[in-house]
């Protein structure tokens, strides 16, 4: 038998949670700022991952590096809006809140950044390849379409909080009209 009360457990692991979400938030908006302003970064990270054959010039001047940093904040903003309100759905159980209003609220703008994700996902390589390869000459410019499982699982995971947000908010009207027989 446990002797540690579950609330307790919630608020201790909540308040780690909304720690460990500002750091990250604070490391991926550093890393990427970083990586876009030095070109072998760039080309050992984002350039890597992407399926460009190693015979394909790809050009990291100056434009196509400013303008792949303005669009790499498209999802990485999303990303840093899911976590912030997370970390905000943290911060109402690590005030006791479990079954709030605000905390349904908070889940289901979660959920829909997760589904925007599943979107920008296999999106944005396909933009990054455009853009890399844009000056090559006539036969070296590509195209790239693709989706893998991790995409679907997104957007399951996606589906899964916005429902959950939705029982969770009944649940919050439910223990607001019990709060008022007492």
């Amino acid at each position: 038998m446990s002797l540690v009360d579950p609330r307790q457990r919630i608020r201790k692991i909540s308040r780690l949670m909304r720690r460990l979400l500002l750091l990250t938030v604070v490391v991926l908006a550093t890393a990427n700022c970083a990586v876009w302003l030095v070109p072998e970064w760039l080309a050992n990270t984002v350039v890597a991952q992407l399926p460009i054959r190693p015979d394909v010039p790809v050009n990291l001047g100056g434009w196509v590096r400013s303008a792949g940093f303005v669009l790499s904040w498209v999802p990485l903003g999303v990303l840093i809006y899911a976590m912030l309100r997370t970390r905000g759905l943290f911060a109402e159980y690590a005030q006791g809140r479990l079954f709030s209003t605000a905390a349904a609220e908070r889940l289901k703008s979660t959920a829909r950044a997760v589904l925007l994700l599943a979107v920008f996902s296999p999106l944005m390589p396909t933009v990054f390849v455009l853009l890399f390869t844009f000056e090559n000459p006539q036969g070296q410019r590509l195209l790239y379409l693709g989706a893998d499982s991790t995409d679907v699982m997104t957007a399951i995971v996606g589906g899964l909080l916005f429902a959950i947000a939705l029982v969770m908010g009944e649940a919050a009207k439910v223990a607001a009209e019990n709060e008022q027989f007492v």
